[in-house]
């Protein structure tokens, strides 16, 4: 091997590490595929409950609500409230947030379902 090609020849490739899933470790099972679904699409959350059914994201404007309402949509949302908050806070600095509050499904036996999720989200 000549000493070009050593220089650029890559290094030997060892037993594929396993990256841990950040979802899996920090967010709740109920909520957890609706909170990777806003993330990959453009949407900072801040906080989540699995046991409260709701999640927290970041407000920036007023298109933010809109995208939060037609994504809910897209990924067939039915039952739902979205609530913007505004904390003015010392020196009027103010910090905008909005809150999904999914509502629990009944199930057929009449007891409350794990989930308001749709099966487009579930995995």
């Amino acid at each position: 091997m000549t000493d070009t090609a050593r220089l650029y020849s890559a290094p030997p490739v060892e037993a594929e590490e396993v990256v841990p899933d950040w979802y899996a470790e920090n967010i709740e099972e109920p909520v957890r595929p609706l909170v990777r679904y806003l993330r990959d699409n453009g949407i900072n959350t801040q906080s989540s409950c699995g046991h409260l059914m709701w999640v927290n994201c970041e407000f920036s404007d007023g298109h933010g609500m809109m995208y939060i309402r037609d994504l809910m949509l897209a990924a067939g949302y039915t039952d739902y409230t979205l609530t913007l908050e505004w904390q003015v806070r010392f020196g009027g600095f103010t910090v905008g947030e909005i809150r999904i509050q999914l509502k629990p499904t009944k199930e057929a036996d009449g007891s409350m379902g794990k989930t308001g999720l749709m099966p487009l989200l579930e995995h």
